[in-house]
């Protein structure tokens, strides 16, 4: 009985495993393309008020929320938006039954009560230059695209 215990917790221990790069040397290389006033907030309906109806850049991030350790959290994914208030609804609706984007759908589905957005307003015209530098600062692992500079080394793993 102990083995299949530990051949089913393995499984689910997998489904759970996702590969985070931490490069130092990305981190540093780091350049603030335009000041970011980040904002947290659950991925719940009564948040969407909160959100600002303006461009943007979010992320995606699993908070735990362990032995209350706020600060605890897994950057999943970076994206851009015209609407943070439209992505966020997104998010909680249409991302939430399609597989469009089968990595952002997995996460929103295995992690609903820990499921938080992140966002800074960013003026439209700063929007991909901001997220290319994120993608490349923090390569998250619900990412596919990523620029190229760390793309073609990234599939080389």
């Amino acid at each position: 009985m102990a083995v299949v215990d530990i051949l089913n917790d393995q499984d689910e221990m997998k489904a759970h495993c996702y590969t985070f790069v931490m490069w130092p040397r990305k981190w540093r290389e780091y350049s603030d393309v335009c000041p970011l006033d980040w904002q947290l907030c659950r991925l719940i309906d009564q948040e969407r008020p909160k959100i600002p109806d303006e461009p943007g850049i979010y992320t995606l991030l699993i908070q735990p929320r362990i032995a209350n350790h706020s600060m605890c959290s897994y950057l999943m994914y970076v994206g851009q938006t015209n609407s943070l208030r439209r992505r966020f609804g997104n998010y909680l609706n249409r991302e939430k039954h399609e597989t469009g984007r089968p990595k952002v759908f997995r996460l929103l589905n295995k992690y609903p009560d820990h499921t938080w957005f992140c966002f800074s307003p960013v003026p439209e015209a700063y929007l991909d230059s901001v997220e290319s530098t994120l993608l490349i600062a923090y390569m998250p692992p619900a990412n596919d695209r990523l620029p190229a500079e760390v793309s073609r080394i990234r599939r080389a793993f």
